[in-house]
């Protein structure tokens, strides 16, 4: 079973830690680099959805991310993602669980399913204090079998599933971070292999293509005050219409 650990030591750029890494996974993105034990983004905005992306290899379809988060600004424009399931380019593709810089109403949780960079689809989302994510705090995605579960905390927040994709690994990203240096991204991150169900097995979705649809439909059922379940059908976003 793959692990990995990391506080981030010392300064690269681009982020590799002994080939550990692979930054800049698809030619249209940008590097992500570290700095005194901060990871963090180069990304400034200007090139829509190329967002700062580094990659893991050589894990299971079932794995855990998880990362400590490094904060000493909110900024709404700014989002910290982890990765699951990604594919490396020429055309990106995978699952992106993003966090949006703020400890307010404002925050925000969003799961984006990428296919073939830059197209994305949201496929569920928290919004409000619930979401709200604060230096220090952990944030963690997991997926297993075709189900996504997201936690702030170990406090579980999100949950959604999805059969597209059956293979993948994990990684970090960065969203209009580079004007925040690093005082906004990861001090520490650590992924590991879970066992599960595989994709398409028992208790599984045979994964199959996303659909080219503008439908949006939601199920959802507040189990406790801040943990949204959700299992949604397919938005397709276009660029400009939210951010990644």
């Amino acid at each position: 079973m793959a692990t990995f650990s990391t506080t981030f030591d010392g300064t690269e750029s681009p982020l590799s830690e002994g080939g550990v890494w692979t930054s800049k996974p698809d030619t249209q993105m940008t590097d992500a680099v570290k700095t005194s034990g901060v990871a963090y983004g180069t990304q400034d905005g200007a090139g829509n959805f190329d967002d700062s992306v580094a990659l893991l290899s050589g894990y299971s379809a079932n794995h855990e991310v998880s990362g400590v988060v490094t904060n000493s600004g909110y900024n709404d424009n700014q989002y910290i993602e982890l990765l699951l399931r990604n594919s490396a380019g020429p055309a990106v593709s995978g699952y992106e669980v993003e966090f949006r810089n703020s400890n307010t109403s404002t925050a925000k949780i969003e799961i984006y399913r990428w296919a073939n960079f830059p197209t994305f689809t949201s496929i569920g989302s928290l919004s409000g204090t619930g979401a709200a994510v604060s230096s220090g705090d952990t944030i963690k995605a997991t997926i297993t079998g075709n189900t996504i579960t997201v936690y702030i905390n170990d406090v579980q927040k999100l949950v959604v599933t999805d059969a597209t994709y059956a293979t993948g690994n994990p990684g970090i990203g960065f969203y209009i971070t580079a004007s925040a240096g690093n005082t906004y991204g990861f001090t520490s991150f650590s992924a590991k292999d879970i066992p599960g169900v595989v994709p398409g097995q028992a208790g599984g979705t045979t994964p199959g293509t996303a659909a080219a649809s503008v439908a949006y439909t939601f199920t959802a059922n507040v189990t406790s005050g801040n943990v949204l379940l959700v299992s949604a059908s397919e938005l397709q976003q276009t660029p400009g219409s939210g951010s990644v």
